[in-house]
């Protein structure tokens, strides 16, 4: 399964070379050689309709990737900044930006409540929405995992009380088998 981050910065390519596509192209490019990251995009790309928008997702790119390699504890940091940010100015990019880094599984402390609460505020028409779409569902297969390693985690125990059950019938047949008749 590849990180959101990594689809997100293909949207944020892709979305920004409609916008102005032979100037925009050669920055993606460069971008995508620097990275060395695949481009997969799993979900329509809205149209970009100024370079002010090109540029907020531009920008969305380098915060993304510059998140990337930040330690667990600079992370938390820059999690603590836009989140000062977002309560003195609150915008889509400051909401986008702090719901995604409170759903980031590499923080200590995760709030995905939270991060779906300030997804959920984007305005639908905005640059971001196909962004956070996928955080959006990125957040819904979070839960699926979950779920499923939760019904894995019955099953095994289901699995290891019937070994136990096998072994106590198996020794029971060789006692049964070994008392004379």
């Amino acid at each position: 399964m590849l990180k959101s981050s990594v689809i997100a910065i293909a949207i944020c390519l892709s979305a920004a070379c409609v916008a102005q596509p032979q100037a925009m192209e050669a920055k993606a490019a460069a971008e995508v050689v620097k990275r060395k990251v695949p481009i997969v995009i799993s979900a329509p790309v809205t149209q970009v309709s100024s370079c002010a928008e090109a540029v907020a997702l531009v920008d969305w790119l380098r915060f993304v990737g510059r998140l990337e390699t930040l330690s667990t504890l600079e992370l938390a940091g820059e999690r603590d900044r836009i989140a000062i940010e977002h309560r003195e100015q609150p915008s889509d990019g400051s909401r986008l930006a702090l719901g995604y880094l409170l759903s980031r599984p590499q923080l200590l402390i995760r709030d995905i409540d939270r991060s779906r609460m300030l997804l959920a505020e984007i305005d639908t028409s905005s640059v971001y929405a196909s962004v956070r779409d996928l955080l959006v569902r990125e957040s819904a297969m979070i839960d699926k995992v979950a779920a499923l390693e939760a019904h894995i985690t019955r099953l095994q125990l289901q699995l290891d009380a019937l070994k136990v059950i096998e072994t106590d019938l198996i020794q029971n047949q060789k006692a049964l088998e070994e008392v004379p008749q």
